[in-house]
């Protein structure tokens, strides 16, 4: 195991580098921002469960299969690799490194399928979450543009609309739906909920 504090930055950037070209994996300590779950009240008064960071940090430890270095604009290097416990991808800045072990083995996971768009039609009738249909209603400077049921119709009024538009997205008994917002989000919607 190497201890980070104990040698030059360039001594683990030259580890771990090594490390991707030999496909090799590593186990790291690493300081990760500590969340916690809060339950937020939105504005149209529905509880919804919401993650914030608390601002300090939790040593974890993860075995990772890295697959690439980049630099931040901030100037940050940072590792982005497969986490072998949650088989996604993730990244890890290496000044919060605390320790790291490479391993003579090769990496064990594939390199996941890239996730497939939903169409617009799609959000409509194939809601993770059980809802019928969802209701899109757009405003614009504060009056109403769009109210329906289609999501095209939708998109049309916000492009139409400009800068100003906002879009609530719910299911179509009104509750909040984070499917329908997180879609019209995807697609480049200022979303209001």
């Amino acid at each position: 195991m190497r201890i980070t504090a104990r040698q030059t930055t360039a001594r683990t950037e030259t580890d771990l580098t090594r490390a991707i070209e030999r496909e090799q994996p590593v186990t790291v300590t690493y300081l990760a921002e500590e969340t916690r779950d809060v339950i937020a009240v939105d504005s149209t008064g529905q509880a919804a469960r919401r993650t914030v960071k608390t601002g300090g940090h939790v040593e974890i430890v993860r075995t990772i299969e890295p697959r690439d270095r980049i630099t931040t604009r901030a100037g940050h290097t940072v590792i982005k690799a497969l986490c072998r416990k949650s088989g996604g991808h993730r990244s890890y800045r290496l000044d919060r490194l605390v320790s790291y072990t490479v391993h003579r083995g090769t990496h064990l996971i594939a390199e996941p399928a890239p996730r497939t768009a939903r169409t617009l039609d799609d959000i409509s009738t194939g809601c993770t979450l059980g809802h019928g249909k969802h209701r899109y209603t757009v405003t614009a400077n504060g009056t109403p543009v769009h109210h329906g049921t289609e999501p095209g119709p939708a998109h049309a009024a916000l492009a139409g609309a400009g800068r100003s538009a906002r879009t609530v997205a719910a299911a179509e008994d009104g509750t909040y739906c984070l499917d329908a917002t997180r879609h019209m989000t995807a697609r480049g919607a200022l979303t209001d909920i």
